[in-house]
This record gives C-alpha cells, structure tokens and sequence, in this order.
C-alpha cells in the first residue's frame, strides 16, 4: 500500500481499534427508492472465508445483496502526527476472490489523505485508491481536499446513538435514532472521552485492469459510525444509490 499524508492536518480521525466490534448492524435507508437495506455485521455474524470476515448486505426480505471479504491489521504509519494506522484489507465480493488482497479502507482520517494498493485475480490487476475528499462540519459546511471537486449527495444528517446490540427487526422497530454533536465523543484509546464532531468523508474507486469497476463513498464521525454509503455511476453501475442510515447497534 502506498499512502500521502497532507502536510497540515487540522482534525484527525484516529483508529477505532480500541472499540470497534465486528457484530454491528445498521438500518440504511435507499433515498431514491425509499428501500431499506441491512448491514448486518461487518464479520462473525456470516460465515467467511479463511481469516477473512464477511461483511453482508441484506434487503428488506433478508436476502443476501453483497458480501465483501475483509480483514484487519494495525500498523505503524510513520506519520508524526498519528502513528497508529490500522487497515481493512479486502479479499473479494461475492464470487469474485483475488489471489492477494487490496487496501479497501484505511485509518487515520485526516483531510486530503490518499492511499493506493493493487494485486491479481488471475491474469487480471486489481487496484484500489482512495482519498479522504472532504471534512463535513456539524452545521454543513464542506471542506474539499485541495485538488479535488466534491458535492454532496444529500444533506447531511445529524448523528446517530450508538444503540445496545439488538435483532434486525427490533432495530428497525427502532426508527430514526440520533443523538447530538456534543454526545459524539471517542469511545477509547489514547483520546478517549474528546468530543470530535463533523464527518469525513472517503472516495473509493476499485479497477480492473485499469478500468474503474466501482467508485463509492464513506461518511464516518469519530466513533466509526458510517451514516452515509453512496455508490456512483461506474462499471456495470448506470445510477447512483445512496444510503442514509437510520439506527446503528453494537
């Protein structure tokens, strides 16, 4: 993997190593066709493969709509500023298994960060960039990465309480559940207790054989919550589809 840091950095995301469970769901709302989506644990929840956890999307009849294979792996950055790195490292989608993993996310969060990873499935390449393009503030102001362009897809919405661990249908009986700025404060680790408020936001685009595949965006507030998942127009993808998500349990 190849990393850039900027030279400044203002506000720093730092790894949700120290807190972070495999066993999350979320309730996403599909905000052009008003259909509910399912994350429904970022791994021990399905069955994966090897050391490799699964990541499952499920619709609104509990039937599987993706999988993405993924491990992770703390690491020394080297960056002065924060040297606690921590990846996830993707394996495949679905059917489709590399023979060696890629970079899909990785930590810490600061604005204008760029990483690059690549590897094979067969005779083909596969590669990964991703750039942490904007810094969100609570009342929507949008900060862009020097030497990029970025709108937002949707408003964004406020926080959302970390709920106690529940069933999917109970969690969705939950509704809208969101909490204040002022609440959103870092759960563990050498920061713990600091109220770190905003979202960054994370562009990712995967190619093969040069040709981008999928290009997607992440919001996350400090505690790793993922709010908003937006998937634009690439490859076999001829719309966009944007998630916005109403509960999250851990």
């Amino acid at each position: 993997m190849e990393v850039e840091y900027p030279e400044s950095a203002k506000i720093i995301f730092p790894k949700p190593e120290y807190w972070f469970r495999w066993e999350q769901r979320y309730v996403y709302e599909d905000v052009d066709k008003g259909e509910f989506l399912f994350l429904d644990g970022y791994g021990k929840l399905h069955e994966g493969i090897g050391s490799y956890e699964a990541q499952v999307f499920l619709n609104e009849n509990r039937e599987v709509v993706s999988v993405f294979y993924q491990r992770l792996a703390p690491y020394d950055t080297k960056w002065e500023k924060d040297r606690e790195g921590w990846t996830w490292f993707l394996k495949g989608s679905g059917k489709l298994v590399f023979d060696t993993e890629i970079v899909s996310f990785d930590y810490p969060l600061v604005l204008g960060k760029r990483w690059r990873s690549e590897g094979r499935m067969g005779a083909m390449t596969v590669e990964s960039r991703g750039v942490v393009i904007a810094y969100i503030s609570p009342d929507g102001e949008v900060e862009v990465a020097e030497g990029y362009s970025y709108q937002p897809p949707v408003k964004p919405p406020e926080p959302l309480e970390a709920l106690d661990f529940m069933g999917l249908d109970e969690l969705l009986e939950v509704g809208k559940a969101t909490t204040t700025w002022d609440k959103v404060v870092i759960p563990d680790g050498p920061r713990k207790g600091e109220n770190v408020q905003g979202y960054y936001v994370t562009m990712v685009e995967y190619l093969l054989n040069g040709s981008l595949a999928m290009k997607m965006e992440i919001w996350k507030d400090v505690r790793g919550c993922v709010p908003v998942i937006a998937y634009h127009p690439a490859g076999m993808r001829t719309e966009r589809q944007v998630l916005v998500a109403r509960s999250w349990c851990l």
